[in-house]
């Protein structure tokens, strides 16, 4: 009978205990209650700054989502997803040369003097002006060298021609206006009629290569036909693409180390998942090569990340520079940029320095009802409960969440890396509960051990 008394008393402060240890949104110092449009099994937030301000792991594992039950939910941090967008360019009109020659002779386009900008661009082209009267207009040259994306087709926009009129046309592609390829040989353009319906053939596909000029030759000339335009049309591409980065401008301090390197330590206030830097220099025609070094705390160790030139230099009315680099996402508070050239590069005044990053999302399993609760800031925390959950397919039916205004959960005690100052009597009496059990059952034992008769 005693014996289960003492299993009893030992299992319900156990049980009070270790309840006391299971995380609830007030272990946290600060959250946000999340707002949700349509219910589904996840749910994705975007994480505030406040978040990053305020945590106390580099981690972010003081991170906690929670139900109206006051439960802590399944989750999982994530950089946002690169996305893939259909991108459609607008048409864009090309410009066009007649070129004259001699009735049934595409080798006028070969004789022709063509007088390009230094950018590449046609300004003005001239024919063989002999015996001009007895030329016509065998065909025309159009300029798309100023176009960098591929054109998927070209519409001509004719003058002059007849209904029911099919015009045999040749065309081609060339980069240098010397060798020309063949796109297609035996073209139409043209407007007729079939089974009492109007059709109109106006346009060009072109193949997979792009070419900085283009040629179409009308190869009979049954009419007099002209080309009052033409437009180049793009096929829609998808691009991936990636959120934007934040830029916060962060001060510097000075620093001078033992053999004379100046350094430049920046506190940029959280952890912020940052993966850039941005310089801005005080002066034009600048340049300087600076190496990249981050730690957690304030006096070191410094890891570094990453040594690159920056410059912005004016040259001929236009300015060359590299103010930007990118590097793997880190998670640090505190960095330092170290100029490795002389400072002639940059005179007096080092430039100022922005960090970028990327917002992270947290996905959470919506179990229980709302309202939910994003909890952040605790120094007992360490491993928040971030799970795999998210890889099953009924995982993937992913809603949005917004944050309603920071609210105080905790409070700012839950960032600090002590205890309640209040005497600890439930571990006390946990403790001096385990130890009298453990004597309690060692003093059974030897009782029970001197009642054992000796063997004979």
């Amino acid at each position: 009978m005693l014996t289960r008394i003492w299993v009893f008393i030992f299992l319900f402060y156990s049980a009070s205990v270790f309840a006391e240890q299971s995380l609830v949104k007030e272990d946290f110092a600060f959250g946000n209650e999340i707002v949700i449009g349509e219910l589904k099994s996840v749910i994705q937030v975007v994480l505030p700054e406040e978040v990053y301000l305020t945590v106390k792991n580099p981690d972010l594992s003081d991170i906690g989502v929670f139900n109206s039950r006051n439960e802590v939910l399944p989750h999982l941090l994530m950089t946002p997803e690169t996305k893939t967008i259909e991108k459609t360019l607008q048409p864009l009109h090309l410009t066009l040369f007649p070129v004259h020659g001699i009735k049934g002779d595409p080798k006028s386009f070969e004789k022709l003097k063509v007088y390009p900008s230094n950018e590449g661009a046609i300004i003005e082209i001239q024919n063989d002006t002999q015996n001009l009267s007895h030329k016509i207009v065998i065909g025309y040259l159009i300029d798309a060298s100023k176009i960098e994306n591929h054109i998927s087709k070209i519409q001509f926009f004719l003058d002059g021609a007849p209904e029911n009129a099919f015009i045999n046309i040749s065309f081609g592609g060339s980069d240098d206006l010397k060798e020309w390829y063949i796109i297609e040989a035996n073209g139409v353009l043209g407007n007729f009629e079939i089974n009492k319906q109007k059709l109109t053939k106006d346009e060009v596909s072109v193949n997979e290569k792009k070419y900085r000029y283009y040629g179409l030759i009308f190869r009979n000339h049954a009419f007099k036909v002209r080309l009052k335009g033409a437009k180049a049309f793009f096929s829609t591409s998808k691009e991936k693409t990636e959120e934007s980065l934040q830029w916060k401008e962060v001060a510097s301090k000075k620093i001078k180390e033992a053999n004379n390197q100046i350094i430049y330590q920046y506190d940029v206030g959280g952890f912020y998942p940052i993966s850039g830097i941005k310089v801005r220099f005080m002066d034009q025609n600048s340049a300087a090569n600076l190496s990249i070094e981050t730690s957690n705390n304030e006096n070191g160790p410094w890891s570094a990340v990453k040594t690159t030139n920056f410059f912005s230099v004016a040259k001929e009315g236009s300015t060359f520079s590299n103010l930007q680099t990118l590097f793997e996402e880190r998670q640090s508070r505190f960095w330092r940029i170290r100029l490795n050239s002389d400072s002639s590069g940059i005179g007096h005044r080092f430039p100022s320095i922005s960090f970028g990053w990327h917002f992270k999302v947290i996905r959470f399993l919506a179990r229980g009802e709302a309202p939910f609760t994003l909890a952040y800031g605790s120094f007992k925390v360490v491993n928040g409960p971030q799970t795999d959950l998210f890889g099953a397919d009924w995982a993937k039916d992913i809603g949005t969440g917004t944050l309603k205004n920071k609210i105080r959960l905790g409070g700012t005690e839950k960032l600090i890396g002590v205890e309640k100052t209040e005497y600890p009597w439930k571990k006390i009496i946990l403790w001096g509960l385990l130890l009298s059990g453990v004597i309690f059952l060692g003093s059974m034992a030897f009782h029970i051990k001197k009642q054992i008769p000796k063997d004979t």
